[in-house]
């Protein structure tokens, strides 16, 4: 049977769907938010409902859709509802990024590592306060849930590499532009490494799977791939559409009602204490939705709200914060709340940063050229491993400059010459391929120079000069010490991979030094509302709150430490959490 097109245009008039008019490792807050501003009980249920179905979910992107397909699948009638005026939320706006570790297209790809080893190295990762149900459910469900893409139609590239996907390089050093379309497998975050895994001596396996339009080019592909949010994701045939089209196709298809325009804005209980509904804004008219099972809460990021931010993340306000990701602004977070939830790991967080030479600091990998320099803070001292996934050292930075004097509070990108101009040549490739200004916050230009704002570089001839330039009062001591961790083999301060162990010596210059503003910092919680693994939110005594599921970043994640194990995995868990609260809600009579 032809799949048919599920457009821009056909998700606002098409049969069955209903448009309506119109960071990580900080301190940890102890406060708890009111529920000022989403309300919800008996005494205020709604004399008539105007829809009805046995469970509405509240947003469509990764977890929202997924949750949508699979109770759809079980005979459940269900409507989304969704603010924005497409569906598809941050997921389809990104690289099409998707990290499961020992899948089937992994084990095509000749990885042999099992779901047991995947994992022990999460709980390397830092999971140590995740309930072990929940990383189970990711662990061992996530390849089933890979399977099940594959099923519907989402096509993976099955080329594989152990690097980051934003500086591919050939041996001589130049931009790999073939291989920057090809690439399939990779780590784009913390590579899954033995050295993590006691007992485990196999090869290092790249996590983060990406999804591919090749062999989808219809009009529809043709019209999201424009608007994609990643250059990267045009470039490389890789973007969210490629799998979260399909999964909404399937929504459609199999009878789902997706009503656009439309914000859930507070919560219903019955007398019992169930949650039974919700009333939703359609431009200026209100609509109550009946929920005869479930009301399931997947919205995104509810750190664009400020009251949410302020009582569990205020520590981070003076930190540049800036929330990314598309979401109802944390209104669907507070109805849980106002329901009887509360947040779970709100002290953790993704992170990432644009700096005047943004590529500089975001691009570090265990094999990428720019894994070759060094971080240092104000006083020209490391701060942290720069071949770590850049949510980690992000991390750092928040942390630092939150008790760093005012005058103390820059981080620098420090590189020989050879990485420098190496750059340099990489910058004007984005401007050759029209990407450049892809990842500026400001305006989108085709010169490199507002890539990257060469005021804030700084060029000298020797480490000394730089010392006395940028005042670093511990830069060359630090050079010198960490040249002896170069000649011994072994990074004694911050566990930096062996072969991104490159000393900085006289002949290496002249050298360079890139600020990293200090005033932007970009990312989500890994915070949300706390749930079990069938995705039943839980409050405060940990008792299920009977009707209200949660998935993605409306829920708590598994990746509680420093470290996140890879880019692709929120979308991941909102995936396979969203598919466990589908199939349990259409096995049980709760």
């Amino acid at each position: 049977m032809e799949t048919p097109q599920l457009s821009r245009r056909t998700f606002l008039t098409g049969a069955g769907l209903v448009a309506a008019a119109g960071l990580a490792g900080c301190a940890p807050q102890t406060k708890t938010l009111s529920s000022t501003g989403a309300t919800g009980a008996s005494a205020d249920l709604p004399e008539t409902w105007d829809m009805e179905a046995d469970v509405v979910v509240i947003g469509s992107g990764a977890a929202g859709a997924a949750t949508a397909w699979w109770t759809l699948d079980g005979g459940l009638s269900t409507i989304v509802l969704e603010e924005r005026e497409e569906p598809g939320g941050s997921a389809i706006e990104n690289a099409g990024q998707v990290a499961v570790g020992a899948t089937s297209v992994h084990k095509a790809a000749g990885y042999d590592a099992t779901s047991d080893q995947y994992k022990k190295f999460l709980q390397f990762c830092g999971t140590e306060g995740v309930p072990e149900e929940l990383l189970d459910i990711f662990v061992y469900q996530g390849p089933d849930t890979i399977d099940w893409l594959m099923d519907i139609g989402v096509k993976f590239a099955d080329g594989a590499l152990e690097d980051n996907l934003l500086v591919l390089t050939k041996e001589d050093g130049s931009i790999d532009q073939e291989g920057m379309t090809a690439i399939g497998i990779n780590t784009l975050g913390s590579e899954f490494h033995p050295n993590y895994i006691e007992g485990w001596d196999g090869h290092p396996q790249p996590t983060c799977l990406m999804a591919t339009w090749d062999d989808l080019e219809d009009e529809e592909f043709k019209e999201y791939r424009k608007d994609s949010l990643s250059a990267f994701a045009m470039d490389a045939h890789h973007g969210g559409p490629a799998y979260m089209l399909p999964i909404l196709r399937g929504v459609r298809e199999k009878g789902g009602e997706i009503l656009l325009n439309t914000t859930a804005v507070q919560g219903y209980k019955d007398k019992s204490g169930r949650v039974i509904g919700v009333r939703a804004q359609q431009g200026s008219e209100d609509i109550n939705v009946k929920a005869n099972k479930a009301v399931v809460i997947a919205a995104g990021n509810w750190m664009t709200d400020p009251d949410l931010m302020a009582q569990y993340a205020g520590h981070l306000q003076n930190c540049g914060f800036v929330p990314l990701s598309v979401s109802d602004g944390g209104q669907a977070l507070k109805i849980g709340l106002a329901m009887g939830g509360h947040i779970a790991n709100a002290d953790s967080y993704w992170l990432s940063t644009e700096c005047s030479f943004y590529l500089f600091s975001y691009v570090a990998s265990r094999l990428s050229p720019m894994s070759k320099c060094l971080f240092v803070n104000a006083d020209g001292s490391r701060f942290t491993a720069e071949d770590e996934y850049t949510p980690g050292t992000c991390g750092r930075m928040a942390l630092n400059r939150l008790i760093a004097p005012a005058d103390k509070k820059n981080y620098y990108v420090l590189l020989r010459d050879e990485d420098y101009n190496a750059h340099i040549d990489y910058l004007q490739w984005r401007v050759d391929q029209g990407f450049a200004g892809t990842y500026n916050v400001g305006a989108v230009d085709t010169e490199v120079k507002l890539e990257c704002n060469f005021d804030t570089m700084t060029h000298t001839d020797t480490i000394a000069e730089m010392a006395e330039k940028l005042n670093m009062p511990f830069l060359e001591k630090q050079i010198e010490i960490y040249n002896e961790f170069v000649d011994n083999g072994e990074d004694l301060q911050y566990n930096r991979f062996p072969e991104n162990l490159r000393p900085f010596k006289a002949e290496d210059g002249p050298f360079h030094a890139g600020l990293i503003d200090p005033t932007w910092l970009g990312g989500y919680s890994h915070g949300g509302l706390d749930i079990n693994a069938n995705g039943q939110v839980l409050d405060e005594s940990n008792t299920p709150i009977p009707g209200l599921y949660a998935a993605g970043r409306s829920a708590r994640s598994i990746a509680e430490g420093t470290h996140e194990p890879s880019t692709g995995m929120s979308c991941a868990q909102g995936m396979v959490m969203g598919r466990a609260i589908g199939r349990y809600l259409s096995s049980t009579e709760d």
